[in-house]
C-alpha cells in the first residue's frame, strides 16, 4: 500500500536517531519526478464499503473503506468532506482499494447539522461515492448499553441495555434491509463476563451497512473483562492477605492488581512465588544432564533415524546438586504409581508446581509430578515436544540450559506474590502485599473464564462488523494436565479475542491487556471457509502472556489460496510486553498465508522476535502459499533480553526445500535495534537477528531498512532456495546495517550448486565494532572462486567500515570475508577457509566480488551509543538512496500504552558498549 505523506510526524522514534539527510523519495508514494499523459479506464466505480453511520456525535470517530472497481492502474482513493474546514478529518487522506480508514466528526456541529464524507478515484477524478452524515451534539446510536442498565429497557441513551448480548439480540432484528451502518454505543465501565461473548454470521452487517460496536464518545473505553474482582480480604501476619473465593469457582494461573495508592501502578501482573531470588522472577537453574534409558519406553522413543540406544526422556531431567529442589514441597502431590515412588498425594493438586523450560530454540511450561531425591531427578506430568528425528536439537533437556519453578508455597513470602490453596473447598487465594497496598481498597482481578472456553471474545464466521474504542482483559488459557510443550507459533495457546473464519471485520481502537494467552487471532477452522480482509489499526496490545496477534497456522496439506487467512491489515498500533508467560510469543505471528500488510506499527519489550512470518518451511499438497506478506515502517526494538533464541525484528520462514518460493515478501523501510538472544547467559545461545530469512526461503526484498545493535546478525539467511531452477535469489538492497555482535550478514548454508544465487547484497551501508562482516558459509564448490562464489552469493556497490579504525582499515586477524570447499547443499557446519581475504582489494581480485564497493565511513559522528546516523555525504558512491528513518513506528500519537511492563523473567540485554 502505499505510504501516506503526514504534513507533522506525531510519532518519532523511541531512541533518538539523528537522521538529517535521510529521505526516501519513494515514502511517499514513489514517482520520478516525471508526469505521463494517460487516459483513465473506462468503467471505474467508487463505492463505500463499510460507509460511515446516518448520524454521529462531534468527535466521535468511524472506520470508512471504499471499493474500487475497474482501477487497473489501482489508484485508490482520496477521502475528502464538506463543508470544508468544518467537517471532520482522516486519519488517512489516501487508502488502497478496500482499505479502511478513520474518520472524525467535526469537533462542533457544523452549519446545516450535516457533512458529507466523499471518496474520489485516484485514477479517475469523476468516480466518486458519498455519504451525509448527520452530526449530532449527543451521540446518537440504534442501541446504547451500560453496566448500569437493564435488558428489560429498550437500549435507549437515557435508558440502555445493560449487556452485550441482549444488544446482539436488538441489533440482528433490525439489519435486514439496512443500507446504512448501524452502532451500537457501549457506556464506559466494567463488562465482567461470566462466559465468552459469542458473535457468529447472524451478528454480521453486509458490504453497506456495516455494523459497529463502540465506545461512547468522550468517555473511558469500556472494558469487557472475563475476569472476577474479589472483596473480602482478610489481613494477617506478614502483610499476608486472604479471600475465599465463590463456590464453583475456575482454576486460574494469572492475577492483575492495581492499586490506589500514590505508589502503585495499575493493572500489574503478579506472579505466584517462584524459585529463588531476585523474589518476583525467580532464578535461573541448570539442567545437570538430560536422562536417557537403555531400552525405548514412554517419553523416551526410539527417533527417525536412531539405530541404537541411549534413549533420551523428554518428561524428565537430572537437576543440579546442590540446587534446592525438595520433594517436601508443600503442594507438591504425587499421582498415584509414581515414578519416584513418592506416597500419593492430593489428587486435586497434581502438578500445583510448574517448570518453565528453556530448550535450544522454545520454551515449555511444563508442570512437575514428583521429585527424585535420590536420583536428583524431576519428573513431568507430560513430555516436551519430541524431535522430529535423530538429528533435531531444537528440542530436548539440554545440559547447562535454564529452568524455572513457579508456584512452590514454601517460598510464598515476599511481596507482590500470591497463591492458591486448592487443597480443601471452597479455594483459598492469599496475597502478600506491598508497602501502601490494601486489597480491600484496591483492585484485584482474577480470569475465571471456563477452562474449556477461556476467551473473552470469540466471533465465527462473522463479517461486516467493527469494534472501536473497546478494551478486552482477562482470559483463562491455563496450562493442561500433560503441560504445554512449546510448539511453532505456541498454536495450542488461545486467544483473548478469537476471529474465526471472519471476513471484513475491522478491530479500530482496540485495547487488548492482561491476558493469559495470545492477545488476538484470526484464523481459519474449516477447509470450506475463508479469512479475509480484516484489520486491527490504531490499537494498543500490551501486557499479553504469548503473541500479540496471531494470523494463521502453520500449513496442512489441506490448505487452499482461497481458505487460509488473507489481506490481513495491522497498521499503526503498539505492541509492548509480549510473552509475559509463553516466552517465545512473537509481537505479530503470521502461519503460512498470503497477502498480509504490517505497517507503522512500533513493536518492543519482547522476550523474543518482533514480526514472524511463515513458520516450518511451510509445506503443502500444492507448494507454499506464504506470499505477498509485506512489513513495512515498524519500529521494532528492545527484543529477546537474554530470554531466548532463534528470532529476528521481521523474520521470513516460507518455502520448504526444493519448491520454488513464492514471490511479494517484503521487509521495507523497517527500524529495528536493541536485540540480545540467550548467548548473554546461555554458552550456546544464539539467533538474535535483525532481518531473518530461515531455511529455504527465497525471493524475500528486504530494502531501506535501518537495522542497528543486534547480538546476532543484522542480515541473517540460513540458506535459500534451493533445488529449484530459476532465479529465486533474496535480495539485500539499500540498507543501513550497523553494529552486530556476531557478523553483518550470515549464510547458513552452501548453494545446491554454481549457478544457485542465494541473495545479491546491494548499495547497502555497513558499519561493525565486534562482529564481522560474513558469518557462515561461502563456499567456491571445489571450482573457480571468482566465478562461483558472485554466481551464488553476490555482493557489489557496498559502503564497509570497521568504526574502530579511522580509515575504516580492517583489522589485522580478521579477514574482510573468506571462503570455503565445502559440497554443495551443505547446511551448516562450514568451514572458514581456506579462501581468506584480508583487503577489499584481495577480496575484489580474487573472487570478483564487491567490484564497486568501498571502504568508508558514510556518517558523520556514529558510534553505537548514539544511533547518530547523520550522513555524511559519500553515501552516493555506491549508489545508496537516502531514506528517512523516523517514518517508522506510528503515525499516531494518541495510542495509550504504560511507560514499561513489569518483567516476568530474568531479563539481561547487551548494552550500546557490547556491540
Amino acid at each position: 500500500m502505499t505510504k501516506p505523506c503526514p504534513a507533522t510526524l506525531l510519532r518519532t522514534i523511541s531512541a533518538t536517531l539523528a537522521v538529517s539527510g535521510l529521505i526516501l523519495l519513494s515514502a511517499c508514494g514513489g514517482g520520478t519526478g516525471s508526469t505521463r499523459s494517460q487516459v483513465p479506464p473506462a468503467g471505474i466505480s467508487v463505492s463505500l464499503a463499510p460507509a460511515p453511520p446516518a448520524s454521529m456525535a462531534v468527535m466521535a470517530y468511524h472506520a470508512v473503506g471504499a471499493r474500487v472497481t475497474n482501477d487497473s492502474a489501482s489508484g485508490g482513493v482520496k477521502w475528502s468532506c464538506a463543508p470544508a474546514g468544518s467537517c471532520g478529518t482522516f486519519a488517512l487522506a489516501n487508502t488502497a482499494n478496500g482499505t479502511k480508514t478513520t474518520y472524525t466528526a467535526p469537533s462542533t456541529v457544523p452549519s446545516g447539522g450535516t457533512v458529507t464524507v466523499t471518496a474520489t478515484s485516484v485514477t479517475d477524478s469523476s468516480a466518486t461515492a458519498s455519504s451525509q452524515i448527520t452530526v449530532t451534539q449527543a451521540p446518537s446510536a440504534n442501541f446504547f448499553v451500560s453496566p448500569t442498565g437493564s435488558d428489560s429497557n429498550p437500549g435507549t441513551l437515557a435508558a440502555p441495555f445493560q449487556t452485550i448480548a441482549h444488544a446482539q439480540t436488538a441489533i440482528q432484528g433490525i439489519i435486514g434491509g439496512s443500507t446504512q451502518s448501524l452502532v451500537v454505543i457501549l457506556r464506559g465501565g466494567n463488562y465482567f463476563l461470566t462466559q465468552p461473548l459469542n458473535f457468529t454470521s447472524a451478528d454480521s452487517g453486509t458490504a453497506v451497512a456495516n455494523i459497529s460496536w463502540e465506545s461512547y464518545p468522550g468517555e473511558a473505553s469500556p472494558v469487557i473483562s472475563g475476569g472476577l474482582q474479589l472483596t473480602n480480604w482478610t489481613q494477617g501476619s506478614n502483610n499476608v492477605w486472604t479471600t475465599t473465593l465463590p463456590a464453583g469457582a475456575q482454576y486460574f494461573e494469572q492475577l492483575f492488581y492495581t492499586s490506589t495508592s500514590s505508589n502503585g501502578a495499575n493493572g500489574v501482573r503478579r506472579l505466584r512465588a517462584r524459585l529463588g531470588a531476585p523474589p518476583l522472577v525467580g532464578s535461573y537453574y541448570k539442567v545437570a544432564n538430560p536422562v536417557t534409558v537403555t531400552t525405548p519406553e514412554t517419553n523416551c522413543p526410539q527417533l527417525t533415524g536412531q539405530t541404537t540406544g541411549p534413549y533420551q526422556c523428554f518428561d524428565r531431567f537430572y537437576y543440579t546438586p546442590g540446587d534446592p529442589i525438595s520433594a517436601s514441597w508443600a503442594n507438591l502431590s504425587p499421582p498415584s504409581g509414581n515414578p519416584c515412588n513418592a506416597p500419593t498425594g492430593n489428587p486435586a493438586l497434581v502438578g500445583d508446581i510448574a517448570v518453565y523450560s528453556f530448550e535450544q530454540m522454545g520454551m515449555s511450561k511444563m508442570l512437575i509430578s514428583c521429585v527424585d531425591t535420590t536420583n536428583l531427578i524431576i519428573y513431568l506430568t507430560g513430555p516436551i515436544r519430541f524431535p522430529n528425528d535423530a538429528t533435531d536439537t531444537t528440542t530436548g533437556f539440554v545440559t547447562g540450559h535454564r529452568y524455572l519453578i513457579e508456584n512452590v508455597k514454601d517460598t510464598f513470602t515476599q511481596p507482590g506474590q500470591w497463591f492458591l490453596d486448592r487443597s480443601q473447598t471452597p479455594w483459598v487465594l492469599s496475597y502478600v502485599a506491598n508497602s501502601g497496598e490494601n486489597p480491600n481498597t484496591d483492585t484485584v482481578i482474577i480470569p475465571q473464564m471456563p477452562t474449556a472456553t477461556p476467551q473473552v471474545l470469540v466471533a465465527k464466521g462473522l463479517q461486516y462488523v467493527t469494534f472501536q474504542g473497546l478494551t478486552f482483559e482477562h482470559d483463562n488459557f491455563t496450562v493442561p494436565a500433560a503441560g504445554n510443550p512449546y510448539i511453532r507459533l505456541d498454536e495450542s495457546i488461545t486467544s483473548a479475542v478469537s476471529c474465526q473464519n471472519c471476513q471484513n471485520v475491522t478491530f479500530d481502537t482496540v485495547t487488548i491487556t492482561q491476558t493469559a494467552g495470545t492477545g488476538i487471532d484470526f484464523i481459519t477452522t474449516s477447509t470450506k471457509a475463508t479469512t479475509a480482509n480484516n484489520v486491527f489499526m490504531n490499537g494498543a496490545i500490551f501486557d499479553v502472556a504469548s503473541h500479540g496477534i496471531r494470523i494463521g497456522q502453520r500449513s496442512q496439506n489441506s490448505d487452499t489460496l482461497a481458505n487460509v487467512p488473507q489481506f490481513t491489515t495491522v497498521q499503526n498500533n503498539v505492541i509492548e510486553g509480549f510473552g509475559r508467560i509463553f516466552a517465545k510469543g512473537f509481537g505479530i505471528a503470521q502461519g503460512c498465508n498470503h497477502d498480509n500488510t504490517y505497517t507503522n506499527n512500533e513493536i518492543f519489550d519482547g522476550y523474543s522476535g518482533g514480526i514472524n512470518i511463515g513458520a516450518l518451511n511451510c509445506p503443502g499438497a500444492g507448494g507454499t502459499l506464504a506470499g505477498n506478506n509485506v512489513a513495512s515502517f515498524n519500529l521494532i526494538h528492545d527484543l529477546g533480553q537474554g530470554v531466548s533464541n532463534d528470532f529476528g525484528c521481521v523474520y521470513f520462514n516460507t518455502t520448504p526445500q526444493n519448491i520454488a518460493p513464492p514471490s511479494g515478501n517484503k521487509a521495507l523501510n523497517n527500524v529495528c535495534h536493541n536485540v540480545t538472544d540467550a548467548s548473554i547467559v546461555d554458552a550456546d545461545g544464539y539467533g538474535g537477528q535483525g532481518i531473518y530469512i530461515d531455511n529455504y526461503t527465497g525471493l524475500v526484498d528486504a530494502e531501506n531498512n535501518l537495522v542497528y545493535r543486534v547480538s546476532g546478525s543484522t542480515v541473517a539467511q540460513t540458506c535459500g532456495a534451493q533445488g529449484v531452477a530459476g532465479a529465486f535469489q533474496n535480495t539485500i538492497k539499500n540498507n543501513i546495517l550497523a553494529y552486530s555482535i556476531q557478523s553483518v550478514k550470515q549464510q547458513g548454508c552452501t548453494p545446491s550448486s554454481a549457478t544457485n544465487k542465494l541473495f545479491d547484497m546491494t548499495n547497502n551501508l555497513i558499519v561493525y565494532d565486534k562482529g564481522n562482516i560474513q558469518g557462515g558459509c561461502f563456499s567456491c564448490l571445489g571450482g573457480n572462486c571468482a566465478a562461483v562464489l558472485p554466481a551464488t552469493v553476490n555482493l557489489n556497490s557496498n559502503m564497509y567500515c570497521f568504526v574502530q579504525s579511522g580509515a575504516c582499515a580492517i583489522p589485522t586477524g580478521r579477514p574482510l570475508f573468506y571462503s570455503s570447499e565445502d559440497p554443495a547443499g551443505q547446511f551448516g557446519n562450514c568451514l572458514k577457509g581456506p579462501g581468506s581475504y584480508a583487503t577489499l582489494q584481495q577480496w575484489q581480485s580474487l573472487t570478483n566480488e564487491d567490484l564497486s564497493s568501498v571502504q568508508q565511513n558514510p556518517f558523520s559522528n556514529l558510534s553505537s551509543s548514539n544511533s547518530d546516523f547523520t550522513l555524511s555525504g559519500v553515501q552516493s558512491m555506491v549508489g545508496f538512496v537516502s531514506f528517512d528513518a523516523s517514518q517508522a513506528g506510528t503515525t499516531s500519537a494518541t495510542i495509550p500504552v504504560p511507560s514499561s511492563i513489569e518483567a516476568t523473567f530474568p531479563a539481561q540485554s547487551y548494552q550500546a558498549s557490547d556491540f
